[in-house]
């Protein structure tokens, strides 16, 4: 900008003030410097603000201009003036004004804040290569060149062979909510926008764009059974919102323009679902998170079952396994009962193998549970699964072990869940660690060897063909003959899920003992408080 004939640059850490003598056009530009004065000062174009469909490091879809290249060197300015990243551009929102250059994008002002209004589902998680629509008030598909309306009742075929995909992204709306059959057999309706664009040379994405408290209607009902009453809805309702409210600002699935998936990779959505109780806790709950002190929505994970433990942030999500940092202060380890923190492997083993120990989660089929493995039978497995587990979490040669001689504990974390596991084997030993790598290179599933592995639950049922453990909560028990020689593994275990935030199951208990929603929050995420946020 100008400044009393002077030129003013904002850089993002700071003002630079330079001499210029020439007309200037304020605005995002080009400046160029010859002998450390300013010799020339190039506009760049405003393209206006524009609605953002999706966004990576090559480029930038834009509802307003179609694709655009970002230009090396591009820039991105917050409201501040901060410096920010192409991915702090949220996808669904058109607060953003764009500057081109020879067809291609070389800088961003973020003019305005984006709020979380609506929410973009990305649908399965995954591209397809085939869907079925149909509606009972029929629909209308449209791509920006051509459009053609459905009557209610009939089934559309899309495959992305199809030339409506070849002028970008392809538009379903219907006046009653709209089915999508997948490949694999399922059947959802949605309502609100459905976006299907093109991906790969035979499948496409489908985003669904729907208002957030719409959104929960979806997710509510199917992350927490409706038999647990309106209070303990209530309290997953702030959650799940909590929860939406910073996958929007993280913007991770932004590549396909969405906020989230509608699996556990983030939080379960299955579509329109019409329930009295759930519209009624989403309805009594509207617009309230939970917030820290310092105003910020809290990050409020949950997950089913909890041993009468929880687990700290810390303690079980490590890319590098490491565990390096401290954590958020409401996502500490946590005892949920009346009873003594185990101190050795053998208390924690008598802990977990007592399956009549009471607590807030004990109504829950998945508060105890115990699985066996012959010693071949998990040699067989582990062959197959440590391949499968980031290198970052696993040290040790996995190309030639040998027979499994052992297994043990080497690290738990403060509220028990276990961080390291070692596994020794006749050529060697590898550590694992991790709760997720842990459940998964551990799979209660039979290859060959053996009979089934089952899995038994406190309910009294067992299960067979599980992919990964309940949970990181257990305690091993070796089984080995007169000469010393594995033959077996016991695994004692509680909870399912991760551990870290709410269990629901312990929602459930806290509301039949008299809490409030709000009181629920506040017990999974202490010092934080129930508000208003939209």
């Amino acid at each position: 900008r100008k400044k009393k004939g002077q030129l003013v640059v904002e850089t993002g850490t700071g003002e630079v003030v330079l001499a210029y003598d020439g007309k200037i056009k304020e605005g995002i530009c080009d400046v160029k410097l010859e002998n450390g004065k300013v010799a020339e000062v190039t506009p760049a174009a405003s393209l206006g603000r524009c609605t953002v469909k999706r966004v990576n490091d090559k480029e930038i879809l834009l509802m307003e201009k179609g694709a655009m290249k970002w230009r090396e060197n591009v820039r991105i300015y917050g409201t501040d003036g901060e410096n920010m990243e192409k991915t702090d551009i949220i996808c669904g929102t058109d607060g953003a004004e764009f500057f081109g250059k020879d067809e291609e994008i070389c800088a961003v002002v973020i003019r305005e804040r984006a709020v979380p209004e609506k929410i973009r589902v990305f649908l399965k998680g995954k591209e397809q290569e085939k869907v079925t629509i149909s509606a009972k008030e029929g629909f209308t598909l449209s791509n920006g060149k051509a459009e053609k309306k459905f009557k209610g009742g009939k089934k559309v075929l899309l495959t992305a062979d199809l030339p409506w995909f070849s002028h970008g992204i392809l538009t379903v709306m219907g006046k009653s909510p709209v089915c999508i059959e997948f490949a694999d057999g399922t059947a959802y309706e949605y309502e609100g926008i459905l976006e299907l664009e093109k991906r790969g040379e035979n499948s496409f994405s489908i985003i669904n764009e729907l208002p957030l408290e719409q959104y929960l209607l979806g997710v509510v009902p199917h992350e927490m059974p409706v038999s647990f009453g309106q209070t303990a809805l209530e309290a997953q309702t702030i959650a799940a919102r909590s929860f939406a409210y910073n996958q929007f600002y993280g913007n991770t699935y932004c590549d396909y323009g969405a906020h989230v998936v509608d699996t556990t990779a983030s939080q379960v959505y299955l579509g329109y679902s019409e329930n009295k109780t759930a519209e009624a806790a989403v309805q009594t709950t509207e617009g309230l998170c939970a917030v820290t002190k310092e105003g910020a929505v809290a990050q409020t994970y949950f997950y089913s079952t909890s041993c009468g433990f929880g687990a700290g942030s810390q303690e079980v999500w490590s890319s590098d396994g490491t565990f390096g940092g401290k954590g958020k202060t409401y996502l500490q380890p946590k005892k949920h009962g009346d009873f003594q923190t185990p101190k050795t492997e053998t208390e924690w083993r008598s802990f977990f193998q007592d399956w009549e120990r009471e607590g807030i989660d004990d109504t829950s089929p998945w508060h105890r549970w115990k699985v066996y493995f012959g010693c071949g039978q998990l040699t067989e497995i582990l062959q197959k699964t440590l391949p499968t587990v980031s290198n970052k979490v696993v040290d040790g040669n996995i190309s030639d072990l040998g027979k499994l001689q052992g297994i043990s504990v080497e690290k738990r974390g403060k509220g028990g869940i276990i961080k390291e596991l070692l596994l020794t084997f006749e050529k060697g030993k590898v550590t694992v660690r991790t709760e997720n790598a842990i459940r998964k290179t551990l799979s209660p599933t039979k290859i060959t060897i053996g009979d089934p592995v089952y899995l038994q639950r406190k309910s009294g049922d067992s299960l067979t063909g599980q992919t990964m453990l309940p949970s990181g909560f257990f305690a091993v028990k070796e089984m080995k003959n007169e000469k010393g020689e594995l033959t077996g593994i016991a695994l004692y275990g509680g909870g399912n899920g991760h551990g870290v935030g709410m269990s629901q199951y312990g929602a459930k208990g806290l509301a039949e003992e008299g809490k409030t929603a709000e009181e629920i929050i506040k017990y999974y995420f202490p010092g934080t408080m129930v508000e208003k946020v939209m």
